[in-house]
């Protein structure tokens, strides 16, 4: 087993048994996500403190959407994004302070124009005064996919 190896193992189990979490795939999968981006290989990788302060300050159940689909419908994808989010302001009634926003995917199918159009399309959906932490991680089981995790605080 490389470095890499042992320090994602490690990350998992401390990450998993850190941050709560439901039992469900979903919840499961968007903490993976989190956890990606802060390898070292991760394109730009988030800080470990940083991201557990965040969730800690989020309390145990931090809202989240996480949508997955093919490259060539990123459109559709980012749609599906923008809308969650909206719905979630509305329904929490005032604008989160941070927002971390993870991509996951075939690394060699990322393009600089996909993330702009993420960035542009996320930070549209969000006050100005939103922060976005922003992240994205290889995946081997997405070949074909893209996957957009955002995450944001449940409550006001």
């Amino acid at each position: 087993m490389t470095m890499n190896m042992h320090r994602r193992q490690w990350l998992q189990m401390v990450g998993l048994a850190c941050v709560p979490h439901a039992q469900n795939p979903v919840t499961r999968q968007v903490h993976e996500d989190l956890l990606a981006v802060t390898e070292p290989d991760a394109m730009p990788a988030m800080d470990w403190g940083d991201m557990t302060r965040m969730l800690e300050d989020w309390g145990p159940s931090p809202w989240h959407c996480s949508v997955t689909g093919r490259h060539g419908d990123l459109g559709t994808i980012l749609a599906d994004c923008r809308h969650a989010v909206e719905r979630h302001q509305r329904a929490l009634g005032t604008t989160p302070t941070t927002a971390l926003v993870v991509v996951r995917g075939n690394g060699a199918a990322f393009r600089l124009a996909d993330f702009v159009e993420i960035h542009t399309t996320i930070s549209s959906a969000v006050n100005a005064s939103t922060e976005l932490r922003f992240g994205a991680a290889h995946d081997p089981a997405l070949a074909e996919a893209l996957r957009v995790t955002v995450v944001m605080d449940a409550s006001a």
